[in-house]
């Protein structure tokens, strides 16, 4: 999906949904390069950063939906956000109504579901 700038037509951001949405177990190609690593369809986070030389925290945060990119090279005049589609898991404690959200588990991480990048 692109989305641009009204009257300049400049491309604001990009996102790429790779899973969920209708007929993507039908999709013909399952590899896309992403920051020179071949990313395949359903692959979860650490599977994708086994594969990179990035690490949880230390070029590589979250907050708690998604994960992004620190340290990005600036583009000519602004600076580009990148961000990975895949839920950050954190430990429980307790349970039913009274789950308390824990610390982050770096060792479970779940499927990429999109990848985007957008001007800051």
């Amino acid at each position: 999906m692109f989305y641009f700038l009204p009257k300049s037509n400049i491309l604001e951001s990009f996102n790429m949904n790779l899973i969920d949405y209708n007929g993507y177990q039908n999709t013909r190609y399952k590899i896309v390069k992403f920051r020179k690593v071949p990313y395949h369809l359903e692959m979860n986070l650490n599977e994708f950063m086994e594969l990179s030389n990035m690490e949880h925290g230390i070029n590589l945060r979250h907050d708690t939906s998604a994960f992004y990119f620190i340290n990005e090279k600036k583009c000519d005049k602004t600076q580009a956000a990148v961000g990975i589609g895949s839920t950050p898991n954190y430990e429980n404690i307790g349970g039913g109504h009274m789950t308390i959200r824990g610390e982050f588990d770096p060792k479970t991480t779940g499927p990429i579901k999109s990848l985007g990048i957008s001007l800051e």
